[in-house]
């Protein structure tokens, strides 16, 4: 997708906007998502694969107990997509600023707190108020009025 498109698409889904305020003057966030609907989708082979990365994952620490228990009894994450980051061999790592495990952008959901321009997702969802960009440790969220930052390469390189 050209930047050409993506104002065009921008442009053409403005009429279309619903803000959800969050009371604030001038603040929006974005409406209320199905986060299995956001789930990569894998081959047998692979999605047994996946299970065994997903397991091994939570032993090292690198995925939360509520993260995990949630795949475990719904078969995908509630704001995070792990398939993506298997499929994408994304590997995470410990934050300099926490000093916590973070996995990259790219699997963060619609309802992730910190959905940005670096999701798969984003080039499908995001509108003025909803996710925003990353300038180092700094999330800044898209401003309500206007075009949203335009989704990085990696995020137009979607994986189904």
């Amino acid at each position: 997708m050209t930047k050409e498109e993506w104002e065009a698409k921008q442009n053409s889904l403005k009429k279309d906007v619903k803000y959800v305020p969050t009371g604030n003057p001038g603040e929006v966030v974005a409406e209320e998502i199905n986060p299995k609907d956001y789930e990569t989708k894998l081959n047998p082979k692979d999605e047994e694969k996946f299970q065994v990365w997903l397991d091994d994952k939570y032993k090292k620490g690198q995925i939360q107990k509520g993260d995990y228990d949630f795949y475990k009894a719904n078969d995908y994450g509630y704001s995070y997509d792990f398939r993506a980051a298997f499929k994408n061999k994304d590997a995470g790592g410990i934050s300099p600023v926490d000093n916590q495990w973070h996995w990259n952008d790219y699997g963060k959901k619609p309802n992730h707190e910190t959905f940005s321009n670096e999701s798969k997702y984003y080039a499908e969802v995001a509108k003025p108020g909803v996710g925003g960009s990353w300038d180092g440790e700094n999330y800044m969220k898209n401003p309500s009025i206007g075009a949203p930052v335009p989704p990085t390469k990696q995020a137009l390189k979607k994986i189904k």
